[in-house]
């Protein structure tokens, strides 16, 4: 099958943000915020409109001061909302980080001081992620730091605790151009990417890093059809439905992508056409999204084209000589 050079379109990188918002009690009360530039409804990614839950670990002054250990925050009625309530102490000073998504079996924590069952200041620990099928998102909240003021008075009213989400993987979709010139129009379809699917990144560090297991496998994201009710005309583009999430590797990672081509003339459509390439010395980076495209074309497709060779004449048919006699 012929092989195509896949173009790197967009990257942006994926910043959060957090309220502001005080409420009168001592409280700890919190407050979360995903932001993401992404509107597509079969967009994997969290966001600050589909976050429902993530888990807050927490100490005061030093590690040995667990406040949260895993504490389960859940969103109800727009409200964040735990149970048992913790509350804040006069002039101490508080370390809180938080995972999201929860209960995810492909998701395996080792808090840095695992012996000990604590957090540091510098962060969680180990976290080894498990890519099943490209739709799990992985969202990360580096410590926020908290002082409070001196005496109980003085605290009458506290800031919800506001966290700074991170997303840790990358996220992947792909754009088909149609290159061809003679008015055929084209339908992209069963587009694939395929990635390794374990690593694991250590979050007590300065700069977030993937490192993949051993054992790793390969996993198939499956990103659907591109437009596949209607076909694309020369020079537009047509997007992949579906966007995938996958771990950020060095530019040193290859990845297979395979998609068929269907080639119409006016209603008629060809055979579908299986075609394959490979992205080759990108980085995929923490928190960032990418959009590949590829331009499609018959001599790219690897289609033969249609040539005329030098026609033939046929010659006259002889006859028997005819006499024309004058009348």
């Amino acid at each position: 099958m012929k092989k195509f050079f896949v173009v790197l379109a967009v990257a942006a990188t994926m910043v959060s943000c957090f309220s502001s918002e005080f409420t009168p009690s001592t409280a700890i009360k919190f407050d979360a915020a995903v932001k993401s530039n992404s509107t597509r409804a079969t967009d994997p990614a969290i966001t600050s409109s589909n976050i429902d839950a993530f888990d807050v670990w927490a100490f005061m002054n030093e590690p040995s001061g667990i406040v949260f250990n895993k504490q389960r925050v859940t969103k109800v009625n727009g409200a964040w909302t735990y149970s048992p309530l913790a509350f804040w102490n006069p002039g101490s000073t508080y370390y809180f980080t938080a995972l999201a998504p929860v209960d995810c079996s492909n998701i395996e924590i080792t808090l840095a001081n695992a012996a000990a069952g604590q957090i540091s200041k510098e962060g969680l620990g180990s976290v080894t992620f498990t890519n099943v099928d490209g739709s799990h998102d992985l969202i990360y909240a580096a410590p926020t730091t908290y002082v409070t003021p001196a005496t109980v008075e003085e605290m009458t009213t506290m800031p919800l605790v506001g966290l700074n989400f991170k997303h840790l993987l990358s996220k992947v979709r792909f754009s088909f151009k149609n290159m061809f010139l003679n008015n055929e129009t084209l339908v992209v379809s069963d587009i694939k990417m395929t990635a390794k699917n374990k690593a694991s990144i250590d979050l007590t560090q300065p700069t977030y890093s993937w490192v993949f297991d051993a054992a790793a496998q390969d996993v198939v994201l499956d990103f659907g059809d591109a437009k596949a009710a209607q076909n694309f005309e020369i020079g537009q583009v047509a997007s992949c439905d579906i966007n995938c999430l996958t771990i950020p590797a060095d530019n040193t990672k290859e990845y297979a992508v395979s998609f068929n081509v269907t080639v119409y003339h006016g209603d008629q459509a060809g055979n579908p056409i299986p075609v394959s390439t490979t992205i080759k010395n990108v980085e995929f980076k923490v928190g960032t999204q990418y959009n590949f495209t590829v331009e499609l074309s018959g001599d790219a497709m690897g289609l033969k084209p249609i040539i005329f060779g030098d026609p033939t004449v046929e010659d006259w048919a002889t006859e028997q000589d005819k006499t024309l006699p004058l009348q």
